[in-house]
């Protein structure tokens, strides 16, 4: 099959799940979006070669921090906190010998 149609088709299949776990409920919603997480955790750690089971136990803390402060004010701080940690792991992704992660941060 032509690249453009299986990746149109994955695209399709991506926001008829969302539209579905958000038909379902906030649980529902909630459940897709940590399994996501728990891929992408997954195919970050390939890419920038971290070991997957410390990359997978970060990942369970950060599901479980998040579903511990569902409240919208408490999740909105908590995202705050978590910036610079993302900044870091941007940084790791783009990471090339001629960037230089440490005069960045």
């Amino acid at each position: 099959m032509n690249e453009s149609v299986i990746r149109s088709l994955s695209g399709i299949v991506y926001i008829a799940l969302i539209v579905l776990a958000t038909m379902l409920g906030q649980e529902s919603f909630q459940l897709f979006f940590a399994l996501l997480m728990f891929v992408a955790t997954h195919e970050f750690a390939r890419l920038v070669s971290l070991p997957k089971l410390s990359a997978m136990a970060l990942a369970l803390v950060a599901t479980g921090f998040a579903f511990w402060f569902n409240h919208a004010a408490v999740l909105q701080k908590t995202v705050l906190l978590a910036v610079p940690f993302l900044i870091y792991l941007t940084c790791l992704l783009f990471r090339n010998k001629s960037f230089d992660a440490n005069r960045w941060l």
